[in-house]
């Protein structure tokens, strides 16, 4: 994960734009069936919205297509201000690591 990488949209290939798609649908299922409590996957912020936190962070820096409930949910993540200390860590490392620079 690059959290210093620029925002600019990735021509991905079709089996990216599946998988895509399946975690749309995890989290509009998780949403539908658990969000009634609050706006993370099952309502309160849980460790499953610490895991996906990195998967947003690559579907926002990779300007992924997303449907308007999958944007919703990341601007939540987004907005948590764990996710802003994290992103100012990460433009504070000293080193790159060229694989990640994709």
């Amino acid at each position: 994960m690059n959290m210093r990488r620029p925002k600019a949209r990735l021509d991905v290939s079709e089996a990216v734009r599946a998988d895509v798609a399946r975690i749309e649908a995890i989290w509009r299922n998780c949403r539908a069936h658990h969000g009634d409590t609050g706006p993370f996957l099952f309502g309160d912020f849980s460790i499953a919205d610490a895991m996906y936190a990195p998967v947003v962070n690559r579907f926002d820096v990779y300007d992924l297509e997303v449907g308007e409930e999958a944007r919703a949910y990341m601007e939540t993540i987004k907005a948590l201000p764990a996710y802003a200390e994290w992103a100012a860590a990460g433009a504070e490392e000293p080193w790159v690591i060229e694989a990640d620079e994709v």
